[in-house]
């Protein structure tokens, strides 16, 4: 047997420690590189919106009253009758505040009440458009401004839920997870459904089971829609390949559908209902609108 010489056996020695040292500065230089990577890309979408302070906007008078108005119908909607100049700014900060996140995010422009009415002037001539060549419109024909402003609010806020959602982080889907399994019967999801169509004086009758809602998102999305959030009961009308089909659902079964299955619609409802008010109401106090008496 052979016996290394005290020379060899310090010469592995002092090689083992030198690769053991070079190991610790690369995952030393891969722990700053992380670090400063993170450092570059600064706070997320959600971090920066929630820093905007300091936008105090004074409106005019004709303005104030509109907001005083929508405030005072708020009120009534929640069962109050009396409304004063705090409940009035703290709504027009809000509505001010759901513009910016809009803008912030590339949805809209700078909101102003004059673009407001900019804004309902072309929707209504567009409908009015549409009516005059037989479209079919959802709302109103025209607009007042008392109704063209909560259109225009959902409009933006469901825009900018969707786009607070792309590319979720670890904690928003964890923080959508945690609300999904706290409200899965919101979440179920039709696994069949029993339909009565009409189409050219012909009726037919037929079940669509989990796999046939599958193949409709890609060959008619319009009627996997209906189908999808449908109800027992419910018509609906459609239009395909040139014709008007008239439907009626004969029966339903819904089932608790997994995470996997819904984490779009789950994403969407958590911001919506949790992270997007939060955020709101931290932009109103921190972005006030004074109102003229």
């Amino acid at each position: 047997m052979s016996v290394q010489s005290p020379a060899k056996k310090r010469g592995r020695r002092r090689s083992l420690f030198l690769s053991v040292v070079v190991l610790l500065l690369l995952v030393a230089l891969a722990v700053f590189l992380i670090w400063q990577a993170n450092c570059q890309q600064g706070p997320s979408v959600m971090g920066q919106l929630r820093q905007i302070t300091g936008n105090t906007v004074t409106v005019g008078k004709e303005e104030s009253d509109f907001y005083r108005l929508m405030a005072q119908k708020a009120m009534e909607q929640q069962g109050s009758q009396a409304t004063n100049s705090g409940d009035a700014g703290t709504y027009a900060s809000k509505i001010y505040a759901q513009f910016l996140v809009g803008e912030r995010l590339g949805i809209c422009g700078p909101y102003s009440f004059e673009s407001l009415q900019a804004e309902m002037a072309q929707e209504n001539q567009n409908r009015k458009s549409q009516k005059d060549q037989g479209e079919k419109l959802e709302g109103p024909v025209q607009f007042d401004l008392t109704e063209y402003l909560p259109y225009r609010l959902d409009r933006v806020e469901d825009a900018s839920v969707e786009k607070l959602i792309e590319n979720p982080s670890s904690v928003l889907l964890a923080n959508s997870k945690a609300y999904w399994e706290a409200n899965q019967d919101q979440f179920a999801v039709v696994r069949e459904v029993q339909v009565e169509m009409t189409s050219d004086g012909s009726t037919i009758q037929k079940t669509y089971k989990k796999a046939d809602l599958n193949q409709l998102k890609d060959s008619n999305p319009q009627l996997y829609e209906l189908l999808s959030g449908t109800r027992e009961g419910q018509t609906f009308e459609y239009e395909y390949d040139g014709e008007t089909i008239e439907g009626k659902v004969l029966s339903v079964r819904k089932e608790t559908a997994t995470y996997e299955e819904v984490t779009q619609q789950v994403l969407f409802s958590y911001m919506k209902a949790v992270e997007y008010p939060q955020l709101i109401s931290l932009l109103t106090q921190n972005n006030p609108v004074q109102l003229t008496e």
